[in-house]
């Protein structure tokens, strides 16, 4: 198709080009790319940023008791109870895009485990699409892709958000040519970029307008108990490393009433240093995604009472059935509520007694809610239970 400028025929999509061409700047497209080099630049320099191999971050943290759900009672102003986070590494392994998560935990307050006080060792890995464990043994294994308890979430996706928790590894994904990164998004304080990486994870990662230097990160995870939760990093206290700029404190708070959920405390940076090969072993990059089916049996009490090995109580009614505790996550639970409506002929599971509010008793509410189950508690417990959201 032609059309006449000025007397002359010139094809319409030379005009629509062009046309483009002199929005772009206005539009904002080029900006994205534009911003992430000015970031790269106040952080050490473009040129170094897209070099560096690898970075050791090393300090200590605390992360938020069972997200917050863990606290004496149910009052957003009850007083938070954390765990330790010693002896703590982070290695982002930026040329082979592998990251390790080390720390040694114990609970901040008096709990009747040995195992709340020992100090155990974690050693998370992520390689690629592969996220696994090396146990204290040097045994590696497979993780889940979504793993959940009612102390943390685990799995793919979160350990590639962790993997991109540092200024420089953020600003190297928005950097990649295979990241779909959006125009920028003006906020009334930082400029806010969202990014898809090229395996497909989301996160948004916010510019200081100022000093050009990321303020902070965000990602949306799954979470039984609250539905999801938007986790945003915090970066705070920028000094020098050996030419880099990097932030001494490291903030991951949740949308769900601020909860601090892990703070880290940096002592030091290494940077192209010796790091562990976090390759995953063959064994490991071939098995499948560790996933059990919940085989649920039942054991009887008295009459009428049964204790299913999944930690719930079944009481038999005239006409009804009533669960005590359901604190299991997604597929446990949905096994327990099944096995549980099969036991008794005619009789179905109309209710489902949450002893309190901490997380690890009301795992499974969620699927009781879905099925119509009332649920019974304290009152002191309806403030945490309509404080989370829909699924």
């Amino acid at each position: 198709m032609q059309s006449q400028v000025k007397g002359r025929p010139v094809e319409m999509k030379a005009i629509a080009f062009a046309a483009l061409s002199l929005l772009l700047p206005v539009a904002g497209i080029a900006q994205p790319r534009q911003l992430a080099e000015k970031a790269a630049a106040a952080l050490g320099g473009l040129d170094r940023i897209q070099k560096l191999k690898n970075i050791r971050l090393i300090g200590y943290g605390q992360y938020g008791y069972m997200f917050g759900g863990g606290n004496i009672t149910g009052d957003p102003n009850a007083p938070m109870k954390f765990e330790a986070a010693n002896a703590l590494q982070r290695v982002y392994d930026l040329e082979h895009g592998r990251y390790q998560q080390i720390e040694r935990r114990n609970y901040l307050f008096p709990f009747l485990i040995a195992a709340g006080h020992d100090y155990h060792p974690v050693d998370w890995r992520l390689d690629g699409d592969v996220p696994y464990d090396v146990l204290p043994s040097g045994a590696a294994q497979r993780v889940y892709s979504w793993f959940e308890d009612a102390h943390s979430v685990d799995g793919l996706h979160m350990r590639r958000m962790w993997s991109i928790v540092n200024p420089i590894a953020a600003v190297r994904v928005a950097l990649d040519p295979q990241s779909k990164v959006s125009e920028e998004r003006p906020t009334a304080g930082p400029t806010v970029l969202d990014i898809t990486m090229k395996e497909g994870d989301r996160f948004s990662v916010a510019i200081d307008r100022t000093t050009n230097l990321p303020a902070w990160v965000r990602w949306i995870n799954p979470q039984r108990n609250l539905g999801q939760v938007a986790m945003t990093t915090y970066y705070t206290g920028y000094t020098p490393h050996e030419g880099f700029l990097l932030p001494l404190g490291y903030e991951t708070n949740l949308d769900w009433r601020n909860i601090p959920y892990l703070k880290i405390y940096v002592d030091a940076y290494a940077f192209d240093g010796t790091i562990p090969d976090l390759a995953a072993p063959a064994a490991v990059r071939a098995a499948p995604d560790p996933m059990p089916a919940a085989d649920i049996k039942a054991t009887p009490i008295a009459k009428g009472i049964w204790r299913l090995n999944s930690g719930t109580t079944v009481f038999e009614f005239a006409d009804h059935l009533t669960l005590f505790e359901l604190m299991q996550s997604v597929r446990p639970a949905q096994a327990t509520l099944d096995f549980a409506n099969a036991m008794v002929p005619g009789k179905a599971v109309t209710q489902l007694i949450v002893s309190h509010n901490h997380f690890d008793h009301s795992n499974g509410i969620r699927q009781a809610v879905a099925e119509g189950i009332a649920i019974i508690s304290r009152r002191g417990n309806e403030g945490i239970r309509r404080g989370v959201r829909g699924p």
